[in-house]
């Protein structure tokens, strides 16, 4: 097995083309669904989140139903962000949208000023503010804006179905005897103290 970390979209035409087995962790939607055969399970729920410079004022639920004419936003290419965002996105009314191959452009964006709102799934966030050391000056707004289940997701093209039931079977027995809440718990508690250790 070879997992490949590429831009999001690059990623998504692959497995659309039939040029990659599958991919992960993709939100489902209706047009993803034509040539995706998606896990019955669960692969991670993720918050997605907005964020600002710290003190912006910013508020998740006016972005979302008020006037967003004075506000850039910045979103990576093909990244699907909930059914709310999605929406709010395709309704147009931002000052600009800026649509970037990676989140880390989008939060250099909002460091810059160029950008007023960056979106992302949450941990996501998280691990990219310490990473860039970012996370003094950027702040992860709440409430998040929803909490979207995420799958992975096979090309119809590669036609591995049998190779889906068995990740399915697969992944209910990690839930059931503890291994999934192991590894996802674990990786969080390092980011923790990733995140602890830029405050001291």
């Amino acid at each position: 097995m070879n997992i490949t970390v590429l831009p999001w979209a690059r990623a998504l035409a692959l497995v659309q083309r039939g040029k990659a087995d599958g991919i992960f962790t993709a939100f489902k939607n209706a047009e993803r669904e034509t040539f995706a055969d998606y896990s019955q399970n669960v692969l991670f729920v993720q918050n997605i989140s907005l964020m600002a410079l710290r003190g912006s004022g910013y508020r998740p639920e006016e972005i979302l139903i008020g006037d967003v004419s004075d506000v850039a936003l910045c979103v990576v290419n093909g990244v699907s962000y909930g059914k709310r965002m999605d929406a709010k996105i395709a309704q147009g009314g931002f000052r600009a949208v800026f649509q970037r191959n990676n989140a880390q452009e989008c939060a250099h964006l909002i460091r810059t000023k160029r950008a007023d709102i960056w979106v992302n799934n949450e941990f996501g966030a998280r691990s990219i503010l310490v990473q860039e050391s970012l996370d003094k000056a950027i702040e992860i707004l709440t409430p998040a804006v929803e909490a979207t289940p995420s799958y992975i997701a096979f090309s119809k093209k590669r036609d591995r179905k049998a190779l889906l039931n068995r990740f399915d079977e697969v992944l209910a027995q990690m839930r059931q005897d503890g291994r999934y809440e192991t590894i996802i718990y674990g990786y969080f508690e390092s980011m923790r103290i990733k995140c602890e250790s830029t405050f001291e």
